[in-house]
């Protein structure tokens, strides 16, 4: 991957690749995490965090998306909400997410609210500049 011109650092993440989810609670990873540390990943380090999300076929009544922080030094290591959004319409659906929080980790979060075939792809891209 080519950096652009005042990036020190850059960095991808796939959360979720054409996933199709199934859970009424919000899962974290595609195995069905729902452990305290599923999906998490380190974002201490970098100065942008942009998170996209695409959702080509949606055949669920809706989809929650859910997108979590945990402060450094927070003592209990509990997650808060950051960013939610309840996505019904049956069209493609894009969206970037801009995260500003200080934060050490993030997670993003699936779940369904009847079920249905759907697909939905989670991508994260990290940026430190010079």
């Amino acid at each position: 991957m080519v950096k652009p011109l005042g990036i020190e650092k850059q960095e991808g993440r796939e959360f979720f690749s054409a996933y199709n989810p199934t859970s009424a609670s919000y899962i974290y990873d595609e195995a069905g995490g729902q452990a305290a540390t599923s999906g998490q990943f380190f974002v201490e380090k970098y100065d942008e965090k942009i998170i996209q999300i695409a959702i080509p076929t949606l055949g669920s009544t809706s989809i929650d998306v859910r997108i979590e922080g945990r402060v450094k030094d927070a003592g209990s290591g509990r997650w808060g909400e950051v960013w939610t959004k309840n996505y019904a319409a049956a069209t493609t659906i894009d969206e970037l997410v801009v995260i500003p929080e200080l934060l050490e980790y993030i997670r993003v979060g699936v779940k369904v609210n009847t079920n249905g075939t759907d697909s939905i792809t989670i991508l994260g891209s990290f940026r430190k500049r010079r």
